[in-house]
Order: structure tokens, then C-alpha cells, then sequence
């Protein structure tokens, strides 16, 4: 999806696991990868900062995959910039938006968490984003 780079400059790539592990993993889990466990260049891809910005209408779970039952990675505080990814819906027809929360918290949350946000906690329109299945 995109990359970023830790506070030490170690490159990161921000990615979802599209089959999931059964009993283990959720389906489209998304999650940072270190850039050299990578095999292919992933030189081109966008800056994980550089999407349209939405902000939530209150402070909202951030999580770990596409459901609302899912594990919590982390919040989005109402008015705070959640760079917008993609959308996708659960298996309940409840949409998700993959963000990565920009500013973080002091000493609650890293700056940078990505995880997938409920679509009707966020204040903008998010229809224009692509869908996350074809990233």
C-alpha cells in the first residue's frame, strides 16, 4: 500500500495479508512489514503520509483487520488526521477505511498506527477511495 520510515530510518511498508491464516489470522489483516523482508523494490511506492486526510466525528477503535470484531491496533481521536487508504466492506456490509492515524498520542500510542476504521465514525466522505481489494 505504502511506505514509511521508522524514527531510525529504517524503511516500513504497510500491507495487508490477503488470505489470512484460518484460526489464526483475519482475512486482509493489514500490518507494517520491514522493507528489507521484502523481496520486490518497493522504492515506488507513496509515502504512507501522503493520502487525503479524513477525521473521525468522535474517538474511535482503530483495528487489526475488516470487522468490528476484530483486535483494536490503536484510536483515532475525533478531529485528528487519519490519512484515508482504501475501503472495504466486512462480512456484515459495514464499511471499513484503512488509515494510518498521523499525529499518535505521547506515551498512549505510536505516531503513524494504521488499522481500519469504521466508516461511519469518520466525519468526510470517504466514497471517492479506492477499494482495497484492487490496491
Amino acid at each position: 500500500m505504502c511506505r514509511l520510515q521508522d524514527n531510525n530510518g529504517k524503511w516500513l511498508v504497510l500491507g495487508i495479508d490477503r488470505p489470512g491464516e484460518n484460526g489464526v489470522q483475519w482475512a486482509n489483516t493489514a500490518g507494517y512489514i520491514w522493507d528489507l523482508d521484502i523481496v520486490e523494490s518497493t522504492y515506488g511506492l507513496r509515502l504512507c503520509t501522503d493520502w487525503l486526510t479524513v477525521q473521525p466525528s468522535r474517538d474511535t477503535a482503530m483495528y487489526s483487520g475488516p470487522g468490528l470484531s476484530t483486535p483494536h491496533v490503536g484510536k483515532a481521536w475525533v478531529n485528528e488526521d487519519v490519512a484515508a487508504l482504501c475501503k472495504i466492506n466486512d462480512n456484515n456490509g459495514w464499511r471499513l477505511i484503512l488509515g494510518v492515524h498521523l499525529a499518535g498520542r505521547n506515551g498512549v500510542q505510536w505516531a503513524r498506527t494504521a488499522g481500519y476504521i469504521w466508516d461511519a465514525d469518520i466525519r468526510d466522505s470517504t466514497s471517492y477511495l479506492a477499494d482495497c481489494g484492487v490496491q
